[in-house]
């Protein structure tokens, strides 16, 4: 780490995955900002496919017992290599 780089400001990856269809692929990363010693080990994420363009993410903090969750819904559009991403948290 740089000198004068607070510790706190540490980001830590604790996953990432993808989602591949025909049409689209779907990429991502999970990280914890500030990299908070411990939760790494109690952290979880589950994935699931919900269908043609949903995806269901759940993130899980087995030490606390708090869970946050969203979809995502990708549509590909008709001109080439544009899609529509919309998101709605639970």
């Amino acid at each position: 780490m740089p000198a004068g780089v607070p510790a706190l400001a540490q980001s830590s990856r604790i996953g990432g995955g993808a989602v591949s269809r025909p049409t689209f692929g779907f990429y991502w990363e999970t990280h914890l900002e500030p990299a908070t010693p411990g939760l790494r080990e109690s952290f979880g994420t589950v994935t699931t496919d919900e269908g043609p363009g949903t995806i269901s993410r759940i993130m899980l903090d087995r030490s606390r017992q708090k869970y946050f969750g969203y979809d995502v819904l990708i549509e590909a559009l008709p001109e080439i290599d544009h899609y529509r991403v919309t998101s709605d948290r639970w």
